[in-house]
C-alpha cells in the first residue's frame, strides 16, 4: 500500500486528470506455502520442487508453486484483495482508480514457475489434491459419465475419484520446441554445427511429429484442458469479487497458458546475441518485414498487441526506420 501511494501520488503530481489501473499481486507468502504443502503442484513421489517466483516488485525462494486449484490460496487472496480495496476507497485520490489487473504465477502473468514434466529427475505432476479434485470435477462436466470417460481414453482405470495424470513418457510431445530451440541456436549462429539434425523422435507413440496423438492418448490433452481450465477459473474467481463489489471497474489479467507465443515475434536485430542469431535478424530491413508480419496477424486476426521495448537499457525498436514503421502502423490501425 505504501509504494503504490507514493507511486500513485508522484503520477498525479504530474498528471492531475490520469486514470489508475492497480496492479496488484496475489502471491501468496513463502511462509504461508511452507505451512501449507497440501496447496502447492505436488509430483508423483509427493515432493515439492523449490523455485523462484519473481515479479516487478519482489523475489521469492519459495519451496514450490502454488496450485491455481487451490481454493484455501484462492480465499487468502480474496481476503487480501478485499482489505486491500477497502484502503484503496479511503484514499483522497480513490477516484482515479479505474479498475485492477490481477498478477499471479511467474512474472504476474499466471504460469507455474514449476514445470509439470521434470524428463531429467523422472517427476511429473500435478498430484496436489487441490488439482485432483478439480481435474475429476472437469472431467464429468465433460464426459458425464466414467463409461464414456473411459471409452474416449481407450483405458479401463480412467476414473472421477482418481483421474490419470499423465507420466513423463506421455507428455512428452510437449517438448518438441527444445528440438527448434536447439537448431536456431546451433544453425544460425556463428558457432552452428554443420550437419546437425533435429531429432524430433517421431517413433514416440504419443506423438504424431510435432502433434499430439489424440486417437490413442487423448487423457493427454484432457489433462493440459483442466490444467489451463483451472487457471482460467482462479482469475474469474478474483475477477467476481472486483465486479461485485464495484459497478464499472475496469479488470483483466494476463492469460496465455494456451499456447506459447514468445520464440519468433517482436524481435528485432537490434536484440541481445541469442535472439538474433536464433531469429535470423541480422538488419533493420529483415526487422522491418518481421515487424510487419506481425502487424498483419494483428489486423487480420482481430487482436490486439504492443511494442515493448523490454531491455533494461533499452534499444530493440532505437532505429529511425523503425520509428517510421511504426507511426505508418498506427495510421492504419487506426483506419481498421
Amino acid at each position: 500500500m505504501e509504494a503504490f501511494v507514493k507511486n500513485a501520488r508522484t503520477l498525479l503530481a504530474e498528471v492531475p486528470d490520469a486514470y489508475i489501473i492497480v496492479r496488484i499481486g496475489l502471491h501468496p507468502p513463502v511462509d504461508w506455502m511452507e505451512e501449507n504443502k497440501d496447496e502447492l503442484i505436488t509430483y508423483q513421489d509427493g515432493s515439492h520442487e523449490p523455485a523462484i517466483l519473481a515479479s516487478e516488485v519482489h523475489r521469492d525462494e519459495i519451496p514450490g508453486m502454488y496450485s491455481f486449484a487451490s481454493e484455501k490460496w484462492r480465499e487468502a487472496a480474496g481476503k487480501a484483495l478485499k482489505e486491500f480495496c477497502d484502503e484503496v476507497d479511503s484514499l483522497p485520490f480513490a477516484d482515479r482508480v479505474i479498475g485492477y489487473f490481477l498478477a499471479a504465477g511467474g512474472t504476474s502473468e499466471w504460469y507455474p514457475v514449476n514445470v509439470l514434466c521434470d524428463r531429467t529427475k523422472n517427476k511429473y505432476g500435478d498430484f496436489s489434491p487441490a488439482f485432483v479434485k478439480f481435474y475429476g470435477e472437469f472431467l464429468k462436466k465433460r464426459y458425464g459419465s466414467e463409461e464414456k470417460l473411459k471409452k474416449a481414453w481407450k483405458r479401463e482405470d480412467a476414473s472421477f475419484d482418481k483421474p490419470v495424470v499423465p507420466n513423463v513418457q506421455e507428455q512428452y510431445f510437449i517438448f518438441m520446441e527444445e528440438g527448434i530451440m536447439d537448431a536456431m541456436k546451433y544453425y544460425e549462429s556463428a558457432d552452428r554445427i554443420i550437419g546437425k539434425n533435429i531429432d524430433m523422435d517421431a517413433e514416440k507413440a504419443a506423438n504424431l511429429g510435432v502433434f499430439l496423438n489424440m486417437e490413442d492418448y487423448r487423457y493427454v490433452a484432457d489433462f493440459y484442458d483442466a490444467f489451463h481450465e483451472v487457471t482460467a477459473d482462479a482469475i474469474i474467481y478474483f475477477a467476481r469479487l472486483l465486479k461485485e463489489r464495484y459497478a464499472g471497474k475496469i479488470v483483466g489479467a494476463f492469460y496465455g497458458s494456451y499456447g506459447c507465443t514468445d520464440f519468433f515475434n517482436s524481435r528485432t536485430h537490434l536484440e541481445d546475441s541469442f535472439y538474433r542469431d536464433a531469429m535470423g535478424l541480422y538488419d533493420v530491413r529483415d526487422s522491418i518485414v518481421t515487424l510487419k508480419r506481425d502487424f498483419a496477424r494483428v489486423l487480420c486476426e482481430d487482436i490486439y498487441a504492443w511494442w515493448f521495448d523490454q531491455h533494461a537499457e533499452g534499444g530493440r525498436y532505437q532505429h529511425e526506420e523503425i520509428y517510421k514503421l511504426f507511426s505508418r502502423q498506427e495510421e492504419i490501425a487506426r483506419f481498421a
